[in-house]
């Protein structure tokens, strides 16, 4: 095993505990490190397939909690995101990626009060979708975005949790076909999908433990100091990304 390899390993673990206790962030840092030490096209199809297997597997660890009466519509505006951009052929470099994971939590801390989006309303739902995986498929993630239509809801921190992690699966799910249909050289062997579902599925399970100890304050408070420190990073390391495109560092 190489010693990248082994670092993505370690990552994916790191990561999906932290998701399955906040519901998001893990994505974020994960996609990251991935494309610091692997191709954009690449790193993508991983991601998507470690968010996909974490998010899956924190779906089936809290199932009864998961409000299914919000799918169809959010199904119907993620369909259409991908529609979109495969239309386009769309593939993001790396600057555009670090800036939009970036300014995600600071558009979901002031949007909310721009808009009041509810995921429980039905075009809200498809507007969830459709933005959501838009994000997704540009950058790699999406949960600050996702987390805007949850401001609003009666939802408990669980349902949260759960609803947010059966459409997270999804979008990842397709983030994964997206590129793969694009990418020829992104594909992996049977024994790194299974070892990267298996760090996955161990980072959940652990996520899920500290969850059922938190409350739903603590909850909410250190999950927006988390992601906008997170943020932060990338915003910086996005405009040092895009200064070398540009020639102006460097």
């Amino acid at each position: 095993m190489s010693l990248t390899w082994l670092g993505v390993y370690l990552a994916i673990a790191i990561t999906s505990t932290l998701s399955g206790v906040l519901g998001m962030g893990g994505g974020m840092l994960l996609m990251g490190f991935l494309t610091l030490v692997l191709p954009t096209g690449t790193a993508m199809m991983l991601h998507g397939l470690a968010q996909m297997a974490a998010n899956g597997s924190r779906v089936l660890l809290h199932i009864r909690h998961v409000a299914w009466r919000i799918l169809p519509a959010y199904g119907l505006g993620a369909a259409g995101a991908v529609f979109l951009l495969y239309a386009v052929q769309f593939l993001p470099e790396r600057w555009l990626i670090y800036l939009l994971m970036g300014s995600m939590p600071w558009f979901a801390l002031y949007g909310k009060r721009l808009m009041v989006l509810d995921i429980e309303k039905p075009l809200h739902a498809v507007f969830c979708g459709l933005l959501v995986t838009t994000l997704q498929l540009a950058s790699g993630v999406s949960g600050p975005a996702l987390d805007i239509f949850y401001l609003h809801t009666r939802m408990s921190r669980h349902q949260i949790v759960a609803s947010k992690a059966i459409t997270q699966a999804l979008g990842h799910g397709l983030k994964l076909l997206y590129y793969g249909s694009m990418l020829s050289t992104a594909a992996f062997s049977s024994s790194e999908i299974l070892a990267v579902c298996g760090v996955a599925l161990l980072g959940t399970v652990l996520g899920g433990k500290f969850l059922d100890k938190a409350n739903d304050q603590s909850f909410q408070l250190w999950s927006r100091r988390i992601i906008l420190l997170i943020s932060v990073v990338y915003l910086v390391q996005g405009f040092y990304e895009l200064s070398l495109v540009l020639g102006v560092t460097g």
